[in-house]
């Protein structure tokens, strides 16, 4: 019997399970009531069986309220439209809702007792047992409760009695074969069955089969002409398709597709099940439905069953084999293990034999190559021990083993390391394994040995080597964010004294134009930093040392070199011989190293090792490695430094030119304005006047370049809105009579770019004031519209609502110097114009962008 889940939902999630299936409950109930006859509540065909029992069976009889609310309200909806009093609906639907109920319970209980559970529809030798048990036994408690409620309530007679209990007993069995099983195998899912290579099969089949369906159960002799004889029996194949190849989904979609239409078709009064006369498959409808349902469920479990026994008959093989494959395994292992035992004479090899109280029985030739002893030296003693450098950890482990061994162990593996007798270390892979009497008794320790010192000592080296790439590689990243010359040289010194842990590491940074060294760092000085500082009276950071010239020094042999002198002479007196002496018992100096920071010949410093006695100076290789990589890192910075000075450099000389160049077309336009004062003649004053606003407009261009960040590029929002605001103060233009509307993109570009479209603008926008307005308008307007496209492409519009171009004029032909100019300046930008009178006048521009800086450009 299946158990009851242990996690138990919330009362909420109970509560919506109980209002969604009664509200499930409620619908299917009123179709299966919509083909019920007579003028009572009893259906031939009664849906909500199988929803009430999978329900049931999947949820549990926490789920029985959901149930008896949903075939309440069914039953009170007909009975009262059906006319009896609502005393008599209330009671008759109560006692019928309980009947529901207690038949969902009764076939739960039953399936979950007696089968497997929702499993039941899965497996051949359970279908029967749930078709006898849930369907035919239970649906019996809710057909009598059904025809009893309805002839107590007057609904029907007790002469019918019989007719209704069979129509509504007949009519949940068939309910419950067709539906339930497809509950229970849709909701319990088969892995793979619906790979996409299958769902073009299921189509073409499901398809297929309603096909035929449809024109088997409509086949009526009064109302269509009649089908095939043949092909009402081409529903049988459609079903074992279903079941062959889909299983039990397959078969219970089947099922679904063929019962939904012959009931459709019996509901409706139409086709072959309607007909009072079937001669040519079955006498009742229902009982044919109910037929094909349990054929093809069997049919489904049997097939389902023969692939579960081949999947269990195929594990076991597969198991069968894995047993037989061990075996084998450990026969081979255990022959393995006798030929490693008859090596006794191999050269390379030491094999030893001890017993249980480790008196040495065997000492072969191997042994005496690897260790130095020969075998009358250590066969018949003890000596097993002085083998171990180490006699305790050694022995402990050797220890451990052997009590693997007598514990049952077939054999034990370990590395030790082992004493020669001249001496050496060396490492030892052991192979241990027992030696048995007849009774399979442990009588002794069998080892064999094997020099394996050279391959440890190439992993070793392995691992330093990964441990020094590791350094590198971290260290090079970390150059890469230090961005002070301070912050490298104490990075150098820290990185430094990792390597040199007993150390004392000095940086220096060398200046060439002094041909100085500078200490930049001093580490490992420890607790010795106060008395250092009390006998130099200084702090060694900061102090300055002119290149050694009486020691020469080698800076340029990128390797660590041993200094010949003292610590005076390494300072050039900076500290007194005497303080040098006193500071080298101090601080316990041995031997001075030293190696110059240079890449490319060119010196940036120096790293100063200083040893104490009793240490030697171990990871000269790595530390020469770093250093090597410093000096790059060194020359980099300076580079960096170089450029960067120059840059800026080279930026306040290129600002002031654009100043220059600004102040100087200032000086043009102010000359301009002065001299047009002196003119009389109006025409020439204005030609004064708008070629001392071209000069403005290319003052502007400089004015804004010199301000901006950017030396190569400006704003062009700003410089359009300083631009034409600078026109109409000019002109003199009152603001309430024309407007100004201006919608630039956010878009940089560069001086040849931003000139020419410059000088545009100031030509357009003049030529409007002068003459797009001549008697003013109140509602004028000029427009400047700048975008850019994805693609590169500018498009420049300045139009007003002026008087219009004239018609008879052509701008590219004009005698106007502006307009002339206009288009000597578009043909400069490659680009593209063309004017639009349809609304006062536009001129429309394009061109590509060169600099493609800029939003949406």
């Amino acid at each position: 019997m299946e158990q009851e889940s242990r996690s138990q939902p919330s009362i909420a999630i109970r509560l919506l399970e109980i209002t969604v299936l009664a509200v499930l409950y409620f619908v299917v109930a009123k179709t299966g009531l919509s083909m019920a006859s007579d003028g009572v509540s009893v259906s031939p065909v009664w849906p909500p069986t199988s929803v009430s029992l999978a329900a049931v069976i999947l949820l549990g009889y926490r789920i029985l309220p959901g149930i008896a609310i949903g075939a309440f309200f069914a039953n009170l909806w007909v009975f009262i439209a059906g006319g009896p009093p609502v005393g008599t609906c209330v009671l008759m639907s109560l006692i019928i809702a309980i009947g529901n109920t207690l038949e969902a319970a009764t076939g739960a209980f039953l399936i979950r007792r007696y089968t497997v559970g929702r499993d039941s529809f899965n497996q051949a030798q359970d279908i029967f047992k749930s078709v006898a048990l849930a369907v035919m036994l239970a649906t019996t408690v809710g057909a009598t409760i059904s025809a009893a409620s309805l002839c107590l309530g007057g609904i029907a007679s007790w002469r019918s009695f019989s007719s209704i209990w069979w129509t509504s007993w007949v009519g949940n069995t068939v309910g419950a074969l067709i539906l339930t099983p497809a509950l229970l195998v849709w909701i319990k899912r088969t892995p793979g069955l619906w790979r996409s290579y299958k769902l073009i099969e299921a189509f073409l089949l499901f398809g297929l089969l309603s096909v035929i369906s449809w024109f088997s159960f409509r086949a009526s002799a009064d109302q269509i002409p009649r089908v095939p004889y043949e092909l009402r029996y081409l529903i049988i194949p459609m079903i074992a398709w279903a079941s062959f190849r889909f299983r039990q989904c397959g078969a219970a979609i089947a099922i679904v597709i063929v019962a939904t239409i012959a009931i459709w078709h019996l509901g409706s009064g139409l086709g072959l099940l309607a007909s009072q006369q079937a001669d040519d498959l079955v006498s009742m409808p229902r009982t044919y439905l109910a037929v094909i349902t349990v054929t093809t469920l069997t049919l489904a479990g049997i097939l389902t069953d023969r692939k579960r026994m081949e999947e269990v008959r195929l594990k076991i093989t597969q198991q069968e084999l894995e047993e037989s494959k061990q075996v084998v395994e450990e026969k081979l292992e255990q022959t393995d293990s006798f030929l490693k035992n008859i090596l006794e004479s191999s050269s390379s090899v030491s094999i030893i034999s001890t017993d249980l109280e480790r008196n040495i029985l065997y000492w072969n030739t191997g042994a005496e190559n690897i260790f130095g002893y020969k075998a009358k030296e250590m066969v018949g003693s003890q000596k097993i021990n002085i083998l171990y450098p180490d006699e305790t950890q050694t022995i402990k482990k050797i220890d451990s083993v052997r009590a693997a061994l007598l514990a049952g162990e077939k054999e034990a593996i370990c590395e030790v390391p082992e004493i020669t007798k001249d001496g050496r270390i060396i490492w030892i892979s052991l192979t241990l394994t027992p030696r048995l009497d007849d009774n399979g008794q442990v009588i002794g320790i069998l080892g064999i040995g094997k020099d394996i010192t050279e391959r440890k000592l190439v992993k070793e080296k392995e691992k330093e080597h990964n441990r020094d790439l590791t350094f590198l590689s971290k260290t090079a990243m970390k150059f890469v964010e230090l961005s002070s010359e301070t912050d490298i040289y104490q990075f150098i010194g820290e990185k430094l004294k990792e390597l040199a842990s007993d150390s004392i590491v000095v940086i220096a940074s060398f200046d060439s134009s002094a041909d100085s060294f500078y200490v930049r760092a001093v580490l490992g000085v420890g607790e010795h930093t106060d008395a250092v500082m009390k006998l130099l009276g200084r702090d060694v950071v900061g102090m300055s040392v002119k290149r050694v010239g009486e020691v020469k020094l080698n800076f340029s042999g990128n390797k660590l070199l041993r200094f010949p002198g003292e610590i005076h002479e390494l300072t050039q007196g900076q500290i007194p011989e005497a303080a040098a002496h006193t500071l080298k018992g101090i601080l316990g100096v041995d031997s001075i190293y030293y190696m110059g920071f240079t890449a490319d010949g060119e010196l940036f410093g120096a790293a100063i090792i200083i040893t104490r006695r009793g240490s030697e100076l171990e990871n000269r290789g790595i530390m020469e490695t770093f250093i090597n990589h410093s000096s790059v890192a060194l020359r980099r910075w300076a580079a960096e430094e170089q450029i960067n000075a120059s840059l800026k450099e080279k930026e306040v000389l290129l600002r002031e030119i654009h100043h220059r160049v600004k102040n100087n077309l200032q000086i043009i336009s102010s000359l301009l304005n002065l001299q047009s004062r002196y003119i009389k003649d109006e025409q020439a004053r204005q030609i004064f006047r708008e070629s001392q606003n071209r000069v403005r407009s290319m003052a502007l261009i400089h004015e804004k370049l010199y301000q901006s960040k950017n030396l190569a590029e400006i704003n062009f929002v700003e410089y359009v809105e300083d631009l034409v605001g600078y026109l109409f103060r000019m002109y003199e233009t009152d603001s309430h009579e024309v407007r100004l509307e201006i919608d630039v993109d956010d878009i940089s570009l560069d001086v040849d770019t931003a000139l020419p479209c410059g000088l545009i603008i100031n030509e357009l926008i003049t030529n409007s004031l002068k003459h797009a307005f001549p008697d003013g308008n109140p509602d004028g307007k000029i427009h400047i519209d700048f975008r850019g496209d994805d693609y590169g492409k500018l498009r420049l519009i300045v139009s007003d609502n002026g008087v219009g171009f004239p018609e008879n004029l052509d701008f590219r032909k004009t005698e106007s110097l502006g307009l002339r100019l206009v288009n000597t300046l578009v043909r400069q930008l490659n680009g593209n114009i063309e004017l639009d009178r349809k609304t006062g006048t536009a001129f429309k521009l394009t061109f590509a962008n060169q600099n493609m800086q800029g939003r949406g450009v």
